[in-house]
């Protein structure tokens, strides 16, 4: 009875698919000397209903996927594909010819024109004893070509596509010097370590490299000296710079610890209220920073 009050709905849909198109050129050049172009070919999706009397399969509802004309493939400009400038575009010419032509001469296949059939059954009411999705794919054929041509056209998309994406996510030394940052200008930077507490319930805690700037009167710890943001950030106003005896923390020397109380180490434990840092062994740097942080809270 459940089954048969559940909403019925069908549809049926035919269209054809996108083609991913990535001119290739040669260095220095204005003009394409090839393309490679993913064809998706033409997809229909559409209901189906099953054609079993089983109580499992009518419990679910089933899609049916089914594509054709799937290829992947380079395909070269030609000497006439004058209108084919990823500088110049030609605006006066009428409708760019498509790098997709009839011409399998000019084509060099890497997946030959295929189908595929794609049958997703979905379930209508959740069943302890069934899997809520059931996906099965058929491909009839599927023809891979290999050579050393296509081997070189690969490589140079793949060196196209790398390019690409490094130009994209490196931002560029100018853009970095020209954008404002919270720390800049830096009055003190140097290496050091600072205490990190893990584990169920923050109970043990460890030493963790990390990079320090003092702009002003707040401190910024970075991961590294080449990190473009920061881990976390503290205000120094207000706060005591206190001398950590080596005893206190595990023999490590050279430490002092940030707190916004004012109350003799010597008589207390450190915990997480605490900032602990270590800073640069016997060291210039290290001196300095000491200074620099005890002159900031303000004594």
């Amino acid at each position: 009875m459940a089954l048969e009050e559940q909403s019925r709905f069908a549809f049926d849909i035919d269209l054809d698919a996108p083609k991913v198109r990535v001119p290739l050129r040669t260095t220095g050049s204005d003009r394409c000397d090839s393309h490679f172009i993913l064809d998706f070919g033409h997809f229909t999706l559409h209901t189906a209903e099953s054609q079993s009397d089983e109580k499992r399969q009518n419990l679910y509802s089933r899609f049916y996927i089914s594509g054709r004309d799937i290829a992947a493939f380079f395909t070269d400009c030609g000497s006439d594909f004058g209108s084919c400038s990823m500088l110049k575009p030609n605006f006066d010419s009428q409708i760019m010819s498509s790098p997709i032509g009839n011409k399998d001469e000019n084509m060099c296949y890497l997946i030959d024109r295929c189908g595929m059939a794609v049958l997703v059954n979905q379930i209508k009411v959740p069943h302890p004893s069934y899997p809520s999705t059931l996906i099965s794919i058929q491909v009839p054929n599927l023809g891979i070509h290999f050579s050393s041509e296509r081997n070189f056209r690969i490589m140079e998309l793949l060196s196209l596509l790398y390019e690409t994406m490094g130009t994209c996510s490196q931002p560029t030394t100018d853009s970095l010097q020209s954008k404002p940052v919270p720390w800049s200008p830096s009055d003190l930077a140097t290496e050091g370590r600072i205490l990190v507490w893990k584990g169920i319930g923050n109970s043990v805690a460890t030493w963790s490299p990390c990079f320090l700037v003092l702009s002003g009167s707040y401190l910024y710890v970075f991961e590294s000296a080449k990190s473009q943001s920061y881990q976390r950030y503290l205000s120094m106003a207000g706060r005591q710079v206190l001398d950590v005896p080596s005893t206190y923390i595990g023999g490590s020397a050279f430490c002092i610890a940030l707190s916004t109380k004012r109350m003799d180490i010597q008589k207390t434990h450190l915990n997480q209220e605490y900032t602990i840092l270590q800073y640069p062994l016997q060291s210039q740097e290290g001196s300095d920073a000491k200074k620099s942080l005890t002159f900031r809270d303000g004594n």
